[in-house]
């Protein structure tokens, strides 16, 4: 759980008499049990609706740091209009509504919940109900099932290292129209804010079970249409109190059941089958998607490229940051021994690693006369006979970077730009070399991989090397041809530059 001032997905649980339960379904929203929940944040708002304030903040933040609690001011408001009166605590674009405390999400919930919302924001996403205990509730209580039979079976499975055992502990809760259509109630849904706040203003809402009203009214408003997430589910605990309240007479199923509208599906596949059919997280945030014919997604699963960019940051050369992994270092070995650079001019220094292991490799490859211009912003205090250390910002390189001395020196260049990787830095970058280099000059654009990187920091790039890239291309037209034979040397993509090993042409 994240606990920023504005988040993407706020979660509402409305508790009355669930204390106990709360506990649990607290737990499985934890950032620790959700997963693949690295690309958004949360916030949980617990309405206490209890006729005296019986949950607090403070006991509830031992479990779960940073959830809020709300206490019903207003003694005998309606469930709806607490809810209503809540509603301008949340902050996210995503409301997640629990409109009964009692409900354990199984892992993947937000995950999935997020990218439904992505692709489709007008329409709302529910999830299947299971009950705990190896019968529904109404029928097991009769039989002893209790709260304390039920503890004992969650920790016989070890839930919470691994919530999708809850589903080997449960069993599909009851329904009252069958399972041919839309669910006919939905305790646990998301939907969009804009959305939200159209259904809890409407002037005629039903006072009675307003779990139901509010979930058929979120499938009307979603044109009969809601997602529903397959392969996930909340798993409803036993309340004996609330069992007897509710128990109802078994009723005679219909011989025809009459299906109510008509629900899309997204849910958990291997990841095999996953990586076939469903855009991954990142490929859904990706703003530039391909040029010239050619995708920018690396041809590597995130969760490897994750691994490869840990080590990545941890590599040193001669004791000094080289952040270079491992694809490109011999890429760019391969490039100095065919490009025979006279001249290399990288923009971004860091602590010089880089600078030096260039260097270095064209002296391995004979090519002593070669020398290296570098420019950042904050330049290290280094010095070195083939390599010269400038002060520059790659936003403003027009008044910022070494000009004349770039200029005049000699051809041909490999040009590295590694600053910011934002997409003003690289488009400036670009353009500014577009008017010094010559053909056979090479430019790489590194970083454009921080798109198919999972993470906050990398999300906040916003695509931008990638994006500026392809708008450049775009707008050369033929002055330049990506390199296919070192984009693809390991794979398609397999770089830190997708279709950014630039060669200009004419």
């Amino acid at each position: 759980m994240k606990t920023n001032q504005i988040v993407d997905i706020t979660i509402l649980i409305y508790a009355k008499d669930t204390k106990k339960e709360l506990r649990r379904t607290l737990r499985a929203l934890k950032d620790d049990y959700q997963k693949k929940a690295e690309n958004f944040t949360w916030e949980i708002i617990v309405l206490d609706d209890n006729p005296s304030p019986s949950i607090s903040a403070e006991q509830l933040g031992s479990i779960l740091p940073g959830v809020k609690v709300v206490h019903n001011s207003s003694f005998g408001q309606s469930a709806f209009d607490f809810i209503k009166q809540s509603y301008s605590l949340a902050s996210g674009k995503l409301i997640g509504l629990w409109t009964d405390a009692s409900y354990i999400a199984s892992p993947g919930t937000l995950h999935h919940a997020y990218n439904a919302w992505l692709s489709d924001s007008k329409s709302v996403i529910g999830l299947l109900s299971f009950q705990l205990g190896f019968d529904v509730h109404s029928r097991s209580v009769l039989e002893g099932f209790t709260e304390v039979v039920e503890q004992d079976l969650l920790k016989s499975v070890s839930w919470l290292k691994d919530g999708y055992k809850l589903f080997d502990i449960s069993v599909l809760e009851e329904p009252s129209n069958g399972w041919f259509g839309c669910l006919n109630n939905c305790n646990v849904f998301f939907l969009d804010r804009e959305l939200f706040s159209k259904i809890i203003n409407e002037s005629l809402f039903p006072e009675n079970n307003f779990s139901f009203s509010l979930w058929k009214m979120a499938v009307d408003y979603s044109k009969g249409n809601p997602w529903i997430i397959l392969g996930e589910a909340v798993f409803k605990q036993c309340n004996l109190k609330k069992e007897k309240q509710n128990r109802k007479v078994p009723t005679k199923s219909p011989d025809v059941l009459i299906t109510w509208n008509a629900p899309k599906y997204i849910g958990t596949l291997d990841e095999k089958h996953y990586s076939l059919g469903t855009p991954k997280v990142t490929e859904i945030m990706r703003r530039a998607h391909s040029v010239r014919g050619r995708k920018f997604q690396i041809d590597l699963s995130t969760s490897v490229l994750g691994k490869i960019q840990n080590g990545t940051m941890r590599t040193k050369y001669k004791g000094l940051r080289l952040a270079k992994n491992p694809f490109d270092l011999a890429l760019y070995s391969q490039v100095i021994q065919s490009l025979r650079p006279q001249s290399i001019i990288e923009v971004g220094t860091s602590e010089g690693g880089s600078a030096i292991w260039l260097i270095d490799q064209c002296f391995s490859h004979g090519l002593s006369n070669t020398h290296l211009h570098t420019i950042d912003i904050k330049p290290p205090a280094l010095t070195h006979e083939k390599i010269s250390f400038y002060e520059g910002d790659s936003i403003h390189p027009d008044d910022t970077f070494p000009t004349e001395i770039i200029k005049n020196s000699p051809h041909p260049w490999l040009v590295i730009e590694d600053s910011a990787h934002t997409y003003e830095s690289v488009k400036a970058a670009l353009e500014y070399f577009d008017k010094i280099l010559k053909p056979d000059d090479v430019i790489v654009i590194e970083d454009g991989c921080v798109a198919d990187l999972v993470g906050k920091n990398y999300r906040s790039l916003d695509d931008g090397p990638n994006r500026a890239v392809r708008e450049f291309l775009l707008a050369t037209e033929d002055r330049y041809e990506i390199d296919s034979s070192l984009c693809d040397f390991y794979g398609h993509n397999v770089t830190y530059a997708p279709n950014a090993w630039l060669r200009r042409i004419n």
